[in-house]
């Protein structure tokens, strides 16, 4: 690898670095410029001891194994933001990735996509209508996004590679490195996506599978696409995530109806009075499709912001709220989650019992606060970060 991703790579791995710091950092100074600081500079710019130790070091073993894993097969792909292949529509988004670990073509990640997402523990006929809607998108050219999970995730990869030609596939993006498949039972749909499709992954090849990612990789899912259709969620699902991250990436939302009893559609028919658009066909899913701004070639070219769809599902219009907004003091967000962490790890169900916020809405902000390097997750919980550079 070139010194330039090597720079990079040294400030992403850099420990409580997240996508907003990494940005903030390299709008004042370029990562190559940063490594040749001294430690009383890096210090002054406010890191901490613990990444400027990191940041001095002229000792990262991993790199090697980076190295020996692009090295391991041709469509083995590093790209950070300044790289042309980089999908434009995620760079436009406010926490994208620094660096993405692509095993596939590269092509796809720039092609028209829709996401498709919802429960693991589908219905016969969510599974049925995620199969059918992604096999006739990609006959219509566009290609479906989804996370891999079990359930409607898997279904939507499987009939996108059913139908799949040059102009269309599936991307799958992952919550764990790419050399650690997750869930097991889909390692041959993995290898399946990565020959005729592309698994995406922010995380270094050899990071396992943690809970505390699956979140975060949503705002990808949502990001890489133009719309996304939620086939059944249940009201703590993680499609739920994805649906508030696309709002917050003005990416439209369509949602797969279902019964009003059926605990599995509680939380996408929710969606629906937040504003969601209600899809009861597949060609009503192709004409709004159509009629997305940015459903074109997803590069630097065409990436095409448009007007904000539901709006109350966002994240950012959550000021309202008791927990919302930034604190006026502190400038940091969250300030009543943040109170309630420290250094000692707190589960998630213990921090809404404190906060009385829902857990749903509970992991949205605890995903903000650690894309932006305020929190991390660890075995047991959640932590705060305290003293990371501006």
């Amino acid at each position: 690898m070139d010194e330039t991703l090597r720079s990079w790579l040294i400030l992403w791995m850099t420990p409580g670095i997240g996508p907003v710091k990494f940005s903030a950092i390299i709008d004042a100074v370029t990562p190559q410029e940063l490594l040749s600081y001294s430690h009383r500079e890096l210090t002054l710019a406010g890191f901490n001891p613990t990444q400027t130790q990191f940041l001095r070091s002229t000792h990262h073993p991993w790199l090697s194994k980076i190295d020996a894993w692009l090295d391991g097969g041709e469509q083995r792909h590093c790209l950070a933001r300044y790289h042309e292949q980089y999908p434009g529509q995620l760079l436009e988004t406010s926490a994208s990735p620094p660096v993405l670990f692509v095993e596939g073509a590269l092509k796809w990640l720039t092609r028209p996509q829709v996401a498709i997402v919802g429960s693991r523990n589908a219905s016969f006929d969510g599974k049925q209508i995620a199969s059918q809607f992604s096999a006739r998108l990609a006959k219509d050219g566009i290609t479906t996004t989804s996370g891999l999970a079990l359930g409607i995730d898997g279904c939507a990869h499987q009939g996108a590679l059913s139908t799949c030609s040059e102009s269309a596939s599936t991307v799958a993006v992952l919550g764990s490195g790419l050399q650690h498949i997750y869930p097991k039972r889909h390692t041959l749909l993995a290898t399946r996506i990565k020959e005729q499709g592309a698994l995406v992954s922010e995380f270094a090849p050899w990071v396992r599978p943690k809970a505390g990612h699956f979140p975060r990789r949503n705002r990808i899912i949502s990001g890489l696409a133009s719309a996304v259709l939620v086939v059944e969620a249940a009201h703590k699902s993680g499609s739920l995530i994805t649906a508030r991250y696309a709002a917050e990436q003005n990416r439209d939302v369509f949602v797969v109806p279902g019964a009003f009893h059926s605990p599995m559609s509680t939380g996408s028919n929710a969606l629906v009075n937040e504003g969601a658009v209600l899809i009861q066909s597949y060609q009503q899913l192709l004409n709004r499709c159509r009629s997305v701004p940015n459903m074109a070639y997803n590069d630097r070219r065409n990436s095409i912001s448009h007007s904000q769809s539901l709006t109350s599902l966002s994240p950012q219009n959550e000021e309202t709220r008791l927990n919302g907004g930034n604190d006026p003091d502190t400038g940091l967000p969250f300030p009543l989650l943040l109170a309630n962490l420290g250094v000692e790890p707190t589960p998630v169900d213990i921090l809404a019992q404190r906060t009385h916020i829902k857990v749903q809405e509970l992991m949205t902000q605890l995903v903000e606060l650690e894309l932006a390097g305020h929190v991390a997750s660890v075995a047991g919980g959640y932590i705060r970060i305290r003293g990371n550079a501006p």
